[in-house]
C-alpha cells in the first residue's frame, strides 16, 4: 500500500511540476531584450532554454567570474573563469526587428483543410505588428 500511494505522489508531482513550465517560444538566433534583473535593459541572443526551471541562457549576458584551479586531466589552466548565468524566461522578450521593439510572441493557430484531412500550421507572431517570425528551416 505504501508503494502505490508513494507512486501516485511522485506522479502527481510530476504533473504539477510540468503545469508551471512556461513555453519557451525562442530558438537559437533569436535576438532577446531582458526586462527585469541586473542585466535590465540590454540585448543578447537566445542560445539555450531549461524547461525545469525554465530558465534561458542569453549570450554574453549575466556573466559571473569564477576562481578555478588547474587540471591536467581535462587540460584546464587556473585562474578566473567568467561563466554565463541564466535568466528566467519571464525576465525576457522576445525583440521584434520589423516593429524594433520588444514584445511578446504570440502563437497563431490556422487550420487547413486537404483532400478531407485537416492539418495545423502553428506560427508565432509579434504581439505588437503581427508579423510572423521566420519558419524553421527543415534539413
Amino acid at each position: 500500500m505504501a508503494a502505490s500511494s508513494l507512486a501516485e505522489r511522485l506522479k502527481s508531482r510530476e504533473k504539477a511540476e510540468k503545469a508551471r513550465r512556461i513555453p519557451c517560444p525562442y530558438r537559437a538566433g533569436d535576438v532577446v531584450y531582458v526586462i527585469s534583473g541586473k542585466e535590465k535593459g540590454k540585448f543578447g541572443n537566445f542560445q539555450k532554454y531549461v524547461p525545469k526551471k525554465n530558465q534561458v541562457f542569453v549570450e554574453g549576458l549575466n556573466l559571473i567570474e569564477r576562481y578555478v584551479k588547474p587540471r591536467q586531466d581535462i587540460n584546464r589552466e587556473g585562474g578566473r573563469m567568467s561563466l554565463e548565468c541564466p535568466i528566467h524566461v519571464s525576465n525576457t522578450a522576445y525583440y521584434c526587428r520589423s516593429c524594433s521593439k520588444p514584445s511578446s510572441l504570440r502563437r497563431r493557430v490556422q487550420v487547413s483543410e486537404e483532400n478531407g484531412r485537416k492539418s495545423k500550421t502553428v506560427t508565432w507572431v509579434c504581439r505588437r505588428c503581427g508579423e510572423a517570425r521566420e519558419p524553421r528551416k527543415k534539413t
